[in-house]
């Protein structure tokens, strides 16, 4: 948004201006990136979602084929048209910026437009001051300052978006966008809903089956007992109120695009249970094994290893995910009750000793392999969030004597784990993958952080993301394995530091009522973590 406004001469000089056009505007926008926090389409679509989004085009067997596999999914619905031509077209010119340009051709058009080189620079539409540029070239392109004048959002979904998918969404953020552009305080302070807001914002309650389609059935006229449903089905706190986090959730781009609701990838709890009950069936363990994401990733020597990411970010061999099944066997065999809740928790050894940095193997360090992203952009959002999310663990950890320090110095070289104790480096996997990191106790070799595609387009605070994925390598499990309803299954090798189920914990994945959006490290995260890093 800083961007946008810092820049809005750009606007005003397309005929964006008074206050229809600016309020339209300001609401497609919004739509299409989910109130502005990410510039890239995410396209983890599902077998089922890729067959609501591409009826014409995608047929069950080929749906079935594609699912979860963005890159696929990509060059197969956008290849050969939209002005794409090359194989890999589809993913490269996938929908991007503020108004989701996709195709070769727009890309293209706009770039002709601004005179700026688009189409061989594709990545400078997901850049923030590129979004912008495109975004206000599309929107004077397609004439849509005319048909905001007739104040019709329907019309004008349809001319940014081609048909009224998000149309529920863009009348919840044109009624904010009315909101603040209209208050006599340019702020979204004064208490309650606006008409246009309640109305905006009951007709996606009915579209989420939380409102009753019939009027005369609403028991609750400010919709506060239905936003508290909404809610609490979601795992946000339950206000009653249309706060950030619940306007967030009712306008998420994936009610009309993709999947994208997950954090992490992983197997369900049906498709976990179907091997469970079958041990010893080399069959039915393939077949799981099927269902996994599988990353293939060149070590520090230049070794390719294939992975399968289970418990959502952790890279595990076929022989580890085996003996994971295994382990999750033997808790069921013999009845264990659900582990008592605890924070944080401490991966352990087979023997139930904590493994961790013990003092004098605490000074971390890391580098960022340049030469492994697709670009300097994503290089360098990396590199400084990296810093960001080492620091939140490091300095707030008194006499710890922990550091997490990069050497910029190696980014350009193919260093070693010789050089440095891990290394974080991008992955082009095809499947749907934001990032994963090590545990302390794991083979030199295993100490990588690497992020995905999706870690760029993710709805997550990215550098929440690279918090969560450095406390694995501090040692920390998962917080919602303590037997969370309706959150991953995982094995029992942990021990918890204190007796506290903290639902905001960092570690916390976004399930079962906990977990947050920006992956911040909690207070009892950092009590915790001076407990065990302080011994």
């Amino acid at each position: 948004m800083s961007t946008m406004v810092s820049n809005w001469k750009i606007a005003s000089q397309a005929g964006i201006v008074g206050t229809k056009r600016i309020e339209h505007f300001i609401a497609q926008l919004a739509t299409e990136t989910g109130g502005f926090r990410y510039l890239a389409e995410n396209l983890n679509y599902s077998a089922v979602r890729l067959l609501q989004i591409f009826p014409r085009r995608v047929s069950p067997e080929m749906a079935a084929q594609l699912a979860n596999q963005p890159v696929r999914i990509a060059n197969f619905v956008y290849g050969n048209r939209l002005g794409n031509r090359l194989p890999e077209d589809g993913w490269t010119y996938r929908g991007s910026g503020l108004v989701q340009l996709t195709g070769r051709g727009n890309f293209a058009s706009r770039g002709s437009e601004l005179n700026i080189k688009l189409e061989e620079e594709p990545d400078l539409a997901r850049t923030p001051f590129g979004a912008f540029q495109t975004a206000v070239a599309y929107w004077k392109a397609r004439g849509i300052n005319a048909i905001a004048d007739k104040h019709d959002i329907a019309s004008v979904r349809k001319a940014v978006n081609g048909g009224t998918n998000g149309l529920a969404e863009a009348r919840i953020w044109l009624a904010r966008a009315q909101r603040y552009l209209r208050s006599s305080t340019g702020s979204f302070e004064e208490p309650g809903l606006t008409s246009g807001e309640r109305n905006a914002v009951a007709d996606q309650l009915k579209v989420l089956g939380i409102l009753p389609a019939d009027p005369g059935a609403f028991v609750d006229p400010d919709l506060s007992v239905y936003l508290k449903q909404l809610q609490r089905a979601r795992g946000i706190d339950d206000t009653g109120k249309l706060d950030e986090d619940t306007l967030y959730e009712l306008t998420d781009p994936a009610h009309f695009k993709a999947d994208s609701g997950k954090q992490f990838a992983s197997a369900t709890t049906d498709e976990y249970s179907h091997v469970l009950e079958k041990p010893g069936d080399e069959a039915a363990f393939r077949l799981f094994l099927g269902q996994l994401p599988k990353i293939t990733i060149t070590d520090d020597r230049e070794i390719a290893r294939d992975y399968y990411l289970v418990e959502g970010d952790t890279l595990s061999s076929a022989d580890e995910v085996r003996a994971h099944l295994n382990e999750i066997r033997g808790q069921k065999d013999k009845n264990a009750a659900s582990p008592p809740s605890g924070e944080l928790l401490v991966m352990t050894d087979r023997g139930g000793r904590p493994q961790f940095w013990a003092r004098g193997q605490r000074h971390l360090s890391y580098t960022v392999r340049k030469s492994s992203f697709r670009s300097l952009n994503e290089y360098q959002d990396v590199v400084e969030r990296m810093k960001l999310a080492a620091s939140a663990w490091v300095n707030e950890c008194k006499g710890c004597d922990l550091r997490i320090d990069h050497k910029p110095e190696f980014d350009d070289l193919a260093a070693t784990l010789d050089d440095v104790t891990f290394i974080v480096k991008y992955e082009p996997a095809e499947q749907g993958f934001i990032a994963a990191a090590f545990f302390p106790n794991q083979e030199k070799f295993r100490r990588l952080l690497v992020v995905g595609p999706q870690f760029f387009e993710t709805s997550f605070d990215r550098t929440g993301v690279l918090r969560h994925e450095i406390g694995h390598i501090l040692g920390y499990r998962h917080m919602h394995i303590v037997g969370i309803p309706g959150c991953a299954i995982e094995d029992a090798n942990w021990k918890a530091i204190t007796a506290v189920y903290d639902k905001k914990s960092v570690m916390h994945y976004y399930c079962g009522g906990g977990g947050t959006r920006e992956l911040a490290l909690s207070s009892q995260d950092l009590s915790d973590h001076n407990k065990l890093y302080g011994k």
